[in-house]
Parts: structure tokens; C-alpha cells; sequence
């Protein structure tokens, strides 16, 4: 007498004469039924809090139509909050003139070149600490979109090799506080909507005292020895070190001198969603 067991509402068959491939086969089947319907559940119960709690434009908080998930509404547009030119030869912060350097690389001797979208202020402030302190992980797609049709143009120099892009890390403290890394979220959307590769090349060592409040010599001196670098083969001639906010640049130079640690042949930039100016 063959032997059953039950399993949800089907019913598999130990007889000696059903093969381990069959067996194996319905096993299968049944993990892809209940993955689908895992799926459209999910979907239903996306669409369900989107009744009671409807995704509002990134920066001015206005419902957003249906079926849209997160955006940016037709009433904003980005481009008025873009960092105006010209910008620093080094950091792109704004400078009077076209291929000065600002008066921070200036004076702090900033090493690591790069480039911001938008200004520090006003709707894109608000949206970046929504971003990073209230939960919206879905704003890191919408963020990572608008720095790649700016800041990573099809065709243009910097797409011609593979570039690594790698995010400033959260202590383990802080990351298990917050649930997430913000600038992993960024470095993860902007490699998918780019074709490069993220890879964690940064681990932070050492729980730094937060920056905000710390002048441009406390904050370099706050990040001595904070991060280090690891290897990994990926690496090939370029890494961009990816940030929601750039400042004085102290955090994205002790970023980039334990890069330069490991990979002293590799150009190492940044990029972040905004700069304060």
C-alpha cells in the first residue's frame, strides 16, 4: 500500500513506483503556487496601504496620482533645485567663474573629485531626511534616477569601463538603529539604472560622533582612521564613492584615502544626491 502525506491541498504520492524526479517536479510546482500567490498577496496588501496611506510627490508632499508608487510630481521640477553653475573644478560646489576652485578644496586641500545634483535646502532637505531618518527606502530609486540623467549621461566618458560604486558605510550601531543604510540604497538603484557594479568596499571601523554639528577641522579629525577598505577582484580602474549629503568633504576623503590604501591605481570620485553651499 503506497504511503501519502499531505501537504496545503496537494496530495504526493510515495509510491514505490512515482520516480524522485516526479516527485521532485511537484515539489516544485507547488513552491511556484505558492510564490505566485505570496506575490499577489503582497501586491494587495502594497495596494491596500496605498488607500490608506497614498505616496506623496518626493519633494512637495502632494498625493500622487494612481497607480504610482513614489515620483515626483508634475508640479515640481528637480531642475530648480540643481546646483547652479559654474561649479568647482574639484567638488562642483559653486564658484564665480568657470575652472576655479572653491575656497573649501582650497583650504583643506580636498583630494577626491566629484559631483553633486542639488542643492542642500528648502524640499530637498526635508525629502533626503525623509529618506534617511523616516523610513522611505523607495525615495533612494527616485534620487538615484535623477543622478544618473544628470550625473552619468549615456555615452559620456565615464560609462565607456565598468565603474564600481561602493557607499560611504554605517557603523553597526547605527545601522541596526536606523534599519538601513541610506547611501547603500542610493549605490544599489544608481548601479541598477546605470549598469555599474555596487560592491561594499568600505566597512567603518570606529562609531564616529555625528557630523553635523562639527566644524570642517572637528569633522576631519572625527574621521581618522574610521574606515577601512577591503578587497575585492570587481575593483578595476574607477570606484565612486556614493553619499545622500556632501559638505566639507571630510567624510568622502577618509572614505577615499582607505580606498587609495588598497587600490592605489584606481580614480577614485564621489557622487551624492545634494551638497550644502
Amino acid at each position: 500500500m503506497p504511503l501519502h502525506y499531505w501537504k496545503g491541498d496537494k496530495d504526493f504520492g510515495l509510491s514505490p513506483e512515482t520516480s524522485v524526479q516526479e516527485k521532485a517536479h511537484e515539489a516544485a510546482e507547488w513552491r511556484g503556487v505558492m510564490a505566485r500567490w505570496k506575490r499577489i498577496l503582497a501586491r494587495g496588501l502594497e495596494d491596500a496601504m496605498q488607500l490608506l496611506y497614498p505616496p506623496r510627490c518626493l519633494f512637495c508632499q502632494r498625493v500622487l496620482p494612481w497607480p504610482d508608487r513614489v515620483g515626483i510630481c508634475t508640479n515640481c521640477h528637480p531642475e530648480e533645485y540643481y546646483l547652479p553653475e559654474p561649479g568647482c573644478r574639484q567638488c562642483g560646489r559653486p564658484v564665480s567663474r568657470q575652472g576655479a576652485l572653491c575656497q573649501n578644496c582650497s583650504l583643506h586641500h580636498i583630494q577626491i573629485p566629484g559631483k553633486s545634483l542639488f542643492v542642500y535646502d528648502g524640499a530637498v532637505q526635508e525629502a533626503i531626511h525623509r529618506f534617511k531618518y523616516d523610513g522611505q527606502k523607495a525615495y533612494g530609486k527616485v534620487f538615484a534616477s535623477c543622478m544618473a540623467k544628470v550625473l552619468w549621461p549615456p555615452g559620456g566618458e565615464a560609462t565607456k569601463e565598468p565603474t564600481i560604486v561602493t557607499p560611504v558605510p554605517l557603523h553597526a550601531e547605527r545601522y541596526h538603529g536606523r534599519g538601513y543604510n541610506q547611501a547603500e540604497v542610493l549605490a544599489k538603484e544608481f548601479a541598477e539604472q546605470t549598469g555599474c557594479v555596487m560592491r561594499k568596499l568600505l566597512v567603518r571601523v570606529r562609531n564616529t560622533d555625528p557630523q553635523n554639528a562639527l566644524s570642517a577641522t572637528a569633522r576631519k579629525k572625527n574621521l581618522q582612521d574610521a574606515f577601512t577598505a577591503v578587497e575585492d577582484q570587481a575593483v578595476g580602474r574607477h570606484i565612486i564613492v556614493m553619499d545622500d549629503i556632501y559638505t566639507s568633504g571630510s567624510t568622502i576623503e577618509a572614505c577615499g584615502e582607505a580606498l587609495r590604501r588598497v587600490y592605489p591605481d584606481v580614480e577614485v570620485r564621489f557622487m551624492t544626491i545634494a551638497m550644502k553651499v
